[in-house]
């Protein structure tokens, strides 16, 4: 009697098991299909990689069919990347911070359909490489008066505040140009300055430009700072939205004012030698999230 107990339980059970995994089985089957009658074929475009510290990365998404899908979300880690429509494309933007020392960032891409009953997901890796970055002896500033040092701090807050300033959506169309008519660079962005106390990065590029020289926004967007300041001099950024912003340094002049719409060319301001500078020219910074990236890669990456 005990064993024609047991034998029934089992039988039980092996009926339990098999019609899980049968009814589990089914319902892959049945995401498989929708999946790629949404179609389901989603790659990542990861440009560039391996990726170095400082790298603007162009994530563009390949094999999605707006027409069925309604939303997509990308994230780096933890972080979320905002996906949009970009010269016929599906792109994100990630900024790789120049402290970056994780060698390995996973990206997920997660896309939902029309009825929102069904999502694609998948990860892919982006490889991230030490670089060698150009080394240059300095002379280190005297320490700021408590006045200048005041001052200073309450500056970059500003300056800090303008970049968390953005819109949740690019407000430039056109690939991005130089602030200048010729490119003629005099200290490389990712410069190592070191000093007989402490070494700096160099966050930005210094282009040659003598004093009085026009120079252009890199694409349109919206004037969030201007300012004389004690260290950058005559400042301007500008947000393009998306939390991309462009920064240009040490102007004798500004033409523009805070809360402007400025369009792609549009002069923002004249070249000069004011704050801390050793001569007339132009420094350029390029930040994304916050972060400070190659301000000539983007000519590439966004054309």
């Amino acid at each position: 009697m005990g064993n024609a107990m047991e034998n029934k339980y089992d039988r039980i059970l092996k009926w339990i098991i098999f019609g899980t995994f049968g009814f589990l089985f089914v319902l892959a089957i049945l995401g498989l299909i929708r999946g790629l009658a949404y179609g389901q074929e989603i790659e990542l475009k990861i440009t560039p990689n391996p990726a170095h510290p400082g790298d603007l990365i162009l994530v563009e998404v390949k094999g999605m069919n707006k027409d069925n899908w309604i939303e997509e979300k990308l994230s780096v880690n933890t972080a979320k990347i905002k996906l949009f429509p970009y010269k016929d494309r599906v792109i994100g933007l990630v900024g790789i911070p120049l402290t970056q020392t994780v060698r390995q960032l996973i990206m997920y891409i997660s896309v939902y359909n029309s009825k929102h009953d069904y999502s694609y997901l998948r990860n892919y890796e982006l490889k991230v490489e030490p670089k060698d970055w150009p080394e240059r002896r300095v002379v280190e500033t005297a320490p700021l008066s408590p006045k200048k040092l005041a001052r200073y701090l309450k500056e970059k807050a500003l300056i800090k505040k303008a970049l968390e300033t953005t819109v949740d959506a690019p407000l430039w169309q056109q690939s991005f140009r130089f602030p200048f008519e010729k490119e003629e660079e005099t200290s490389p962005f990712g410069q190592k300055r070191i000093g007989p106390t402490k070494t700096r990065q160099h966050r930005g590029v210094d282009l040659r430009a003598p004093t009085g020289m026009p120079v252009r926004s890199m694409n349109s967007g919206r004037v969030v700072l201007t300012g004389n300041f004690l260290a950058d001099g005559k400042i301007v950024i500008v947000d393009h939205g998306l939390s991309l912003h462009t920064i240009y340094l040490h102007l004798s002049r500004i033409k523009i004012k805070k809360g402007q719409m400025v369009k792609r060319g549009q002069v923002l301001g004249l070249s000069g030698d004011t704050g801390f500078s050793e001569g007339p020219h132009l420094h350029l910074e390029v930040r994304l999230n916050g972060e400070a990236i190659d301000p000539l890669q983007i000519l590439d990456i966004l054309k």
